[in-house]
């Protein structure tokens, strides 16, 4: 054996800083992240005379970026996420936890947004955490989820 240490390679210090979206409504898209989910609208610049505009919320070690644009696609059904069982679509989709303490209100505006919900109230999941998965405007599944610090007494959400 030797006395040396192997060589570490060092990778690159790299990070999400951005995820854009793109939606033929951005304001249906501003009201379901700033209103209805909670998320701090940081840059806002309302839609201009050539198509050109941009909101940009924190996401805490990212931002969230929504551009308008007419030709952009609504994701048509659910995606696959571990963790609950049921979306069928191998495409992009994210998780966001929500305290303990925002969660029921987060999960009632959402309602009121009137927002496609993939079960009626939510579940709980893995043993460990609700989860109430939605959909944006643009059909993009999004799981929001809180982890409680114990489990409750019931999995059946009231």
């Amino acid at each position: 054996m030797s006395d040396q240490t192997p060589e570490v390679k060092q990778l690159p210090a790299a990070r999400i800083n951005f995820i854009y979206l793109h939606a033929t409504d951005m304001e249906a898209m501003r009201r379901f992240y700033k209103e209805g989910i909670g998320c701090n609208e940081i840059h806002y610049r309302a839609l201009d005379s050539e198509g050109y505009g941009w909101s940009v919320f924190d996401m805490g070690s990212f931002q969230l970026m929504i551009h308008p644009d007419r030709t952009a696609q609504p994701q048509g059904g659910w995606c696959m996420q571990p963790g609950w069982e049921g979306g069928t679509v191998p495409g992009l989709s994210w998780s966001l936890i929500v305290t303990n303490d925002a969660f029921p209100a987060v999960v009632a505006r959402l309602r009121e947004l009137q927002a496609p919900a993939f079960h009626e109230q939510p579940q709980w999941c893995q043993d460990s955490y609700w989860s109430y998965p939605v959909q944006d405007p643009m059909g993009n599944t999004v799981e929001l989820h809180c982890i409680p610090t114990d489990k409750p007494e019931s999995t059946d959400w009231v």
